[in-house]
């Protein structure tokens, strides 16, 4: 698989968290800031407004991660840094956001995580953890490691997750 079809695979789950965040009673707008170069650089994917009952509005920007090896090993590959260039970076190091959102497009869950959380668990337990390098096929360089769900809830991590129904089939036969 290629850069350019990794590419249509992650839109098509970000596209998938979006439409779930909007479809929850208290969101007013999700806004996609993934084609605007400002928030690239700051490794936004969106913005979401809620109406709290009885308080003013309030908003939270996120990324998006679509995880399709977490069917396969069970752990979430927690982007620490990505140089992708120079207008665009990412991971919990660098980010601007205050949520990541880890999708599995074959089991349908999604993780949700505060960012602050994951980086105090980088700080305590994450950075002495094997860190992988991916890079694409344009020379693009991603670190991470993987960890499990429940070892990020073991260290302190609140993880929300949330069945929003899966992208693919778990038989990997069909797109839903």
């Amino acid at each position: 698989m290629d850069f350019k079809d990794n590419l249509k695979l992650g839109k098509a789950g970000e596209e998938k968290v979006f439409t779930y965040l909007n479809n929850l009673p208290d969101t007013v707008a999700v806004v996609d800031c993934s084609e605007s170069k400002l928030f690239q650089r700051f490794g936004v994917d969106g913005w979401v407004v809620f109406d709290r009952e009885n308080l003013p509005f309030s908003g939270m920007f996120f990324d998006v991660k679509t995880d399709y090896q977490f069917y396969r090993t069970g752990k979430l590959f927690v982007e620490i840094m990505a140089n992708v260039n120079a207008n665009k970076k990412g991971g919990i190091l660098s980010t601007k956001a205050e949520v990541f959102y880890y999708y599995d497009p074959y089991g349908g869950d999604l993780y949700r995580m505060p960012i602050y959380a994951l980086r105090q668990w980088y700080k305590r337990v994450g950075i002495s953890m094997n860190h992988r390098e991916v890079e694409n096929e344009y020379g693009q360089v991603t670190t991470g490691v993987l960890v499990s769900p429940e070892d990020l809830e073991a260290e302190g991590v609140f993880v929300q997750k949330t069945n929003i129904g899966y992208l693919v089939s778990p038989n990997h036969s069909e797109v839903a």
